[in-house]
């Protein structure tokens, strides 16, 4: 089953992210209520990040950021090459008992 928040979609494989994704939504709303709508989201990455690990914290999980990882080759192409590097990855955290890795990208919209 798929739940909605918000718009926002959490489907039965991945449940164990809905509460985190509930506490996140609720987090970027009150700081767009306190900011006169501008959310965190349109900073920088590091702010969404740190949103992120706020949720995954209120959410009784664990999470650090910028952890020191083994990182995969990927191409162009987005497939996954042979060999793997020492890096950092934007965030690690846990959720009942999975693991998620995750890496942040801003995006820029053009405005007519």
């Amino acid at each position: 089953m798929i739940k909605s928040i918000n718009g926002c979609w959490c489907d039965s494989e991945h449940k164990s992210l809905y509460p985190i994704l509930k506490k996140w939504l609720n987090i970027n709303s009150l700081f767009a209520e306190r900011e006169n709508g501008h959310g965190p989201w349109g900073d920088t990455e590091r702010s969404s990040v740190g949103i992120l690990a706020a949720a995954v914290w209120k959410s009784n999980n664990y999470c650090f950021e910028e952890y020191h990882f083994e990182k995969r080759n990927v191409n162009v192409k987005g497939k996954i090459e042979k060999g793997k590097y020492k890096g950092r990855i934007d965030i690690w955290f846990s959720a009942a008992k999975s693991e998620y890795v995750g890496e942040a990208k801003r995006c820029y919209q053009k405005h007519h």
